[in-house]
Parts: C-alpha cells; sequence; structure tokens
C-alpha cells in the first residue's frame, strides 16, 4: 500500500497549476455583483474575503460558482496554518458533525501555536454546501497541503503541533470520503509522527493533552478500517463469481481469498505508474494455493497411497521428507516431466483426474507459468520487480477466468474415490519416510 507522502503528490496539484484560475474566478464574482471584491491584503483577511465570496455564491444559489471559490480560497495563501484554517472551514460547509481538532480547541501550547492565522470567528455561519464529496476533497487539499509543507521542511520543532493537527483534519476528510486506503495512510503517518516529529520536538509535555486527545480519534479511525476492507472486499466478490461462471465454487476458500484481494489492490492502487507488483503478488499466491491444494496434496495422498513405488517416485523427485503440496510455483515449473507426468503410477493419477493423456497435459500446464516464474523469479514469496498495468493484465489472463489455470485446475476430477490400481492400500501415517 502506497505511504501518505505518496498519496498527496497524487491528489495535491502543482502550486502552478492551483493558481491558474486566479483572476477568472474573481472577475466572474465581480461580474454577479458580488461585493467587495478581494483584494491582496494579509493572507488571513484574504482568505475571509475569499471564503465569504464562496458562500454568498452559495446564499444566492450560484453552486456551480461557489465551487471553483472555496477552492480558490485553498488556493490563494500557501501559509500551512492558513490551510489547515481553510480545511476546517471546509469541512464545516460540508456538514462534518465530527470535526477535525484546531488551535480553536486547545489551549495554548508548542512553539507552533499562531493565534494570528485564526480566521474561524471572522466568518458567519453559512449553509451547507450540496456536494460533500467535492467539499472534503478541498479539505482534504488543504490539509495535505499543510502536512506535506511540515513533512518536507525541516521546520522542527515548530512543527509538531501543525503536523498533528493537519494529520488530524485528513483523517476527517478522508473518513467523510470514505477513502479507506488513504484513512489507512493517514493513521500510519499519525503514528510515526508521534514517534518521531513530537519526541524529538522535546515539546511532549505542553502538547500532552492534544496527543491524548488525538490518539482517542485515531483509534476509532482504525478501529473502522477492516470492517470497511470487508465492505470492500464483499462488492468485488460476486463479480469474480460471474467472471469464473460454475468454477468460482469449486476453488478452496484461500485461493478465493487471495483472488479477492489481488483485486482489491489492483482497484485501490491508484495512479497507472505506481508499482502493481502486490496485486501480481496475490495472484501468483492463488495460483500456487490452487495447485498445491488440487494438485499437489492429491498427489501426496494418491503417493502414500501406493506404499513404497509411491514414496521412491516422490523422493526422486523431490528428496527425502518434502511433498508436492510443499512446492512454489518456480519448483512446480521445473519439475522433470517424466517425473510428474510419465511414469505408469503418475499416469493413473491423472487419468483419475480426467486427463487421458498427462505428458501433453502437463507439459502446457507448465509452460503456462514461464511468463510467471521465469521473468518474476519466485514472484509468490515476494513482490518482487516493479511491474505496470500491462504485466498485472498479462498474468490476469493467465490466471483468472474461466479459461484461465484457477479454473483449468478447478476442474480437474477427482481421484480419491478409489486407491491406485496393484499397490498395496497402506497406513499414510509416517508415509514421506
Amino acid at each position: 500500500m502506497r505511504d501518505l507522502a505518496e498519496l498527496v503528490d497524487d491528489r495535491i496539484p502543482h502550486v502552478a497549476a492551483m493558481c491558474r484560475e486566479l483572476g477568472e474566478i474573481l472577475d466572474e464574482c465581480y461580474l454577479q455583483g458580488a461585493e467587495p471584491h478581494p483584494e491582496r491584503w494579509e493572507p488571513p483577511s484574504d482568505v475571509i474575503g475569499i471564503v465569504e465570496l464562496g458562500d454568498w455564491c452559495v446564499g444566492k444559489g450560484y453552486m456551480d460558482l461557489a465551487l471553483p471559490v472555496y477552492r480558490l480560497a485553498a488556493r490563494w495563501s500557501l501559509h500551512p496554518k492558513i490551510q489547515t484554517e481553510v480545511g476546517y472551514l471546509f469541512l464545516q460547509r460540508a456538514g462534518v458533525k465530527s470535526l477535525p481538532l484546531c488551535e480553536h480547541d486547545i489551549k495554548e501550547g508548542g512553539s507552533d501555536w499562531d493565534p494570528e492565522c485564526w480566521i474561524h470567528d471572522e466568518l458567519k455561519e453559512t449553509s451547507i454546501f450540496p456536494d460533500v464529496k467535492c467539499t472534503a476533497e478541498l479539505a482534504l487539499q488543504a490539509f495535505g497541503s499543510a502536512w506535506a509543507f511540515y513533512y518536507n521542511g525541516p521546520y522542527y520543532p515548530a512543527s509538531a503541533l501543525g503536523g498533528l493537527l493537519a494529520l488530524d483534519g485528513m483523517r476527517a476528510a478522508a473518513d467523510t470520503l470514505d477513502d479507506v486506503e488513504l484513512l489507512s495512510a493517514v493513521c500510519t503517518a499519525f503514528r510515526d509522527w508521534l514517534g518521531d516529529r513530537l519526541v524529538n520536538s522535546g515539546e511532549e509535555e505542553c502538547l500532552e493533552p492534544v496527543e491524548k486527545e488525538l490518539r482517542i480519534r485515531f483509534a476509532r479511525a482504525e478501529g473502522s478500517l477492516e470492517p470497511r476492507r470487508q465492505v470492500e472486499r464483499a462488492k468485488l466478490a460476486p463479480q469474480l463469481e460471474s467472471e469464473f461462471g460454475d468454477s468460482w465454487e469449486l476453488l478452496p476458500a484461500e485461493v478465493r481469498d487471495r483472488l479477492v484481494d489481488a483485486e482489491y489492490w489492483r482497484l485501490t492502487l491508484g495512479e497507472p505508474e505506481v508499482d502493481r507488483s502486490p496485486v501480481v503478488l496475490e495472484y501468483c499466491r492463488a495460483l500456487e494455493a490452487m495447485m498445491r491444494v488440487r494438485i499437489g496434496k492429491a498427489l501426496d495422498d494418491f503417493l502414500d497411497m501406493a506404499g513404497k513405488e509411491g514414496r521412491e517416485l516422490r523422493c526422486e523427485a523431490l528428496g527425502k521428507g518434502r511433498g508436492f503440496c510443499d512446492l512454489t510455483l518456480s519448483e512446480f515449473r521445473r519439475l522433470r516431466r517424466p517425473v510428474v507426468a510419465e511414469s505408469p503410477l503418475l499416469r493413473e493419477f491423472w487419468s483419475r483426474c480426467g486427463v487421458e493423456d498427462a505428458a501433453p497435459y502437463v507439459s502446457a500446464l507448465l509452460t503456462k507459468l514461464d511468463p510467471i516464474t521465469r521473468q518474476y523469479r519466485n514472484v509468490a514469496a515476494h513482490a518482487g520487480p516493479v511491474m505496470g498495468d500491462a504485466q498485472v493484465s498479462r498474468i490476469r489472463r493467465i490466471v483468472v477466468g474461466p479459461e484461465g489455470m484457477l479454473a483449468e485446475i478447478a476442474r480437474l476430477k477427482t481421484w480419491r474415490s478409489a486407491s491406485p490400481s496393484d499397490s498395496p492400500n497402506e497406513s499414510q501415517a509416517d508415509a514421506r519416510g
């Protein structure tokens, strides 16, 4: 999962782009009859005038104009303190009931405490802006800009309080947007901030009440994460079931869970340039689990029941003490085909699985692993090299869907209705000597 710094870089436009529309927006408001026209005074006064202008647009019903005016307020001043104030105001206008902590709520404390940047008391209550998502997104950009300022600059110890309040604002905005990935990243960044920035600031004692309150808020946020993730994943299972058709119910529970995780990551990793290796990792783990259970475990049980001949064949293929259910994808690929397809005993195994001609079937099966095991070494064990959408799509076509490897293996018939012919039935205990 991406960290908060990556997410902030994705969601907050460059400063030059943020300022591109300033003149056009102000001129349009002036033409609509708004007075007074904001002027460039001190930054707090500037922002107060622009937010008032946006509130005036809402009151007049000019919703299409109000949003760019509010956006202008977030772009006008890059002072991090004013950014957090603007973010708070946006959440108010989004109708958020559980607003973030701000300097208005705490007693003087820390070298970062600065009442001169407060603008809440200068603005009257106004109507709720109907597009909650857009307003919360603006709040997120404002809080994110403030946090990025503290995170990237050498402003210690003076950034301890400002960074904490910016993170709490991002928490409230992410919660309002129901963005699970962002909320998780914010919670992680909060823990890191407490363990690094706050400790190194030397202001732990004076900021103790703030820390205590924020720990409670973030604990609640983290408690809500897993149920939200489960809800998101639950939406993906029916889509995969539809894609697999009748083969879906034949997949073991672990394999289905891995596929849902892979689809979840595929949909939440964001911009195309973000490394997609976690997606491939889950697809390959799903395939590895499938091969271990439906081929490896079944083959081990079959050879156990075949007695001495079966144990010797397995030992020849894998070495003493190992089973086919232990193999990785790369190890499955490296198996000698005569060992897994051409011995009389194993031809019987494949026949009982519904495969009439074992050698070509196994050859084709193992060849399909080539794009995974040769290009991405041991990908089921770790994420490996950076991967893009094209590579993910290629591997997904090999693994997923009614014609993919998972469905193909799932459709193999069971052999367990009878023991191997011409072989004594022996206890499976101590079978892998």
